[in-house]
C-alpha cells in the first residue's frame, strides 16, 4: 500500500521528486491547489482507476465520462463546463 500511495497516489511531490514526510503533509499540499479531473477511460481500465485513486487520495474532484463510446465533442463540452 505504501508504494501505491507514494508513486501513484500523490505521495511524492512531482515538482521536487521528494516524498512527503507524512500523509498529513500530502493532504496539506493537495489542498493548496485542488484539481478537477475528467476521467475519460472506463473505470474498469487501469488508466481510469489510477486517475480516480490519485484524485481521491489528494482530495480532488473526479468528473466521470459516461457514454458507451468515446465522443470527442462531448469530452470537450465537459472540459468547458468543468
Amino acid at each position: 500500500h505504501h508504494d501505491v500511495i507514494m508513486t501513484l497516489g500523490g505521495g511524492i511531490d512531482f515538482m521536487t521528486r521528494e516524498p512527503f514526510p507524512s500523509p498529513e503533509a500530502m493532504v496539506a499540499q493537495a489542498a493548496k491547489a485542488p484539481q478537477r479531473r475528467l476521467v475519460l477511460a472506463p473505470l474498469m481500465h487501469g488508466a481510469a482507476q489510477w486517475q480516480v485513486l490519485g484524485a481521491l487520495f489528494g482530495g480532488h474532484t473526479c468528473i466521470l465520462y459516461e457514454p458507451h463510446s468515446f465522443d470527442a465533442d462531448l469530452a470537450w463540452e465537459l472540459v468547458c463546463q468543468e
